[in-house]
C-alpha cells in the first residue's frame, strides 16, 4: 500500500511480481520502474489536463516496452484522457517547430469560459478543432419525416453544382447555410455540432477569410445518381461519408481555406437509411490559421 503513512521514499520491492495500490502517491510525478500492467479507476470530478500528465509519468520513458504494457480503465475516462492527447497534440500541432515564424491566430474559446478560472474549468470537456482536419457528423439524421423539408432546401441551393470534381469558390456564408440546412444528433465526445461549426466560421470569416471551397459529391460511376454508401454506428464512419481522396485533395489544393465536402447519399433501406436520398456534410479546416476551442458542455 503505497499512502501517507509509508515512511520510505520509495516502495519496497520483492523479488518477482509486485502490485502497487495507492492514491495521490502514485497519482503524481512517481515513476515506477518495469511497469507493466495499470488498473486506473480514479475518476476525479474535474480532470486537470497537468494532473494527468502527471499520471502517466509512471509509465516513465519506455517507448520499447509500449507493446508488454497494459492499461486498463472504464471507457468515459478512456474518452476523457484521449480528449486531452487530443487537444495537446493539435495546439502543438498549429504551434509548429519554428518558434520565430508561428503563423497562428489567437486561441478562440467559445462561450464564458475563462480558462483563467481552473476552479471551475474542467479541461476534460475541452475539445481543439485542429487545423487541416476533417470533421463530419457522427449520427446524422437520416429519417424521411427529419430531413424530407429541409432536403428540398438543399437540394434548390445546390442544383448548380453537378461537377464531383470541382471544388468551387463560394462564400463562407453560402457554407454556413448549407450547413444549417443539415441535421444531426449529437454524441458526446464528438467534434461536431451544427451551432459549434457555424460559431467557427463564422470567427473564421470576422478575422478576414471570406471564401472557401464547395465540392458535392453525387457519384461520378452511379452516373450523379447519388453514393451508395451504407449507413454506419458513430465513429465507424473512417473517412467520412466517402472516399478519403476527397478530403486529402481538398488539403492539398487548398490548404488556407475551409472546405465543405457535402455527399449525396442514395439513401436506400437495404443500406441502413430510410429510402430518402440525404445530403451529408463533411469540413475540411484550413491548415495553421487558426486553434478553434470549445467547450463539450456549453449549451450556446
Amino acid at each position: 500500500m503505497i499512502n501517507a503513512n509509508n515512511p520510505d521514499k520509495e516502495p519496497n520491492y520483492n523479488p518477482g511480481m509486485n502490485i502497487l495500490i495507492g492514491g495521490n502517491r502514485l497519482g503524481r510525478g512517481v515513476t515506477i520502474d518495469g511497469l507493466m500492467v495499470t488498473y486506473y479507476g480514479r475518476d476525479a470530478k474535474q480532470k486537470v489536463m497537468d494532473t494527468v500528465h502527471q499520471h502517466a509519468r509512471m509509465y516513465g520513458y519506455r517507448p520499447h516496452l509500449k507493446d508488454v504494457t497494459r492499461l486498463f480503465l472504464p471507457e468515459h475516462i478512456l474518452n476523457a484522457f484521449r480528449s486531452i492527447h487530443e487537444a495537446d497534440e493539435a495546439m502543438r500541432q498549429a504551434i509548429g517547430d519554428d518558434i520565430h515564424n508561428i503563423k497562428l491566430q489567437p486561441v478562440w474559446v467559445g462561450g464564458n469560459i475563462k480558462p483563467t478560472r481552473s476552479n471551475v474549468l474542467d479541461p476534460s470537456v475541452i475539445g481543439v478543432l485542429a487545423p487541416g482536419k476533417l470533421i463530419f457528423p457522427q449520427n446524422p439524421a437520416y429519417k424521411k419525416e427529419e430531413i424530407k423539408e429541409n432536403f428540398k432546401d438543399i437540394e434548390n441551393i445546390l442544383i448548380n453544382y453537378q461537377d464531383n470534381d470541382c471544388y468551387y469558390e463560394v462564400d463562407i456564408d453560402f457554407m454556413i447555410q448549407i450547413i444549417s440546412y443539415t441535421k444531426s444528433y449529437y454524441i458526446s465526445g464528438e467534434e461536431w455540432e451544427p451551432k459549434r461549426i457555424i460559431k467557427g466560421l463564422t470567427d473564421i470569416k470576422s478575422r478576414g477569410m471570406t471564401k472557401g471551397r464547395l465540392n458535392v459529391r453525387r457519384g461520378k460511376r452511379n452516373k450523379n445518381q447519388g453514393l451508395d454508401m451504407p449507413r454506419k454506428d458513430p465513429f465507424q464512419w473512417g473517412f467520412g461519408f466517402g472516399s478519403g481522396e476527397w478530403s486529402i485533395e481538398a488539403k492539398n489544393k487548398y490548404p488556407d481555406v475551409p472546405t465543405l465536402i457535402i455527399c449525396y447519399q442514395k439513401g436506400d433501406k437495404n443500406q441502413g437509411w430510410d429510402d430518402h436520398p440525404i445530403y451529408l456534410p463533411m469540413l475540411v479546416l484550413p491548415k495553421q490559421k487558426f486553434v478553434l476551442m470549445f467547450n463539450y458542455d456549453e449549451d450556446e
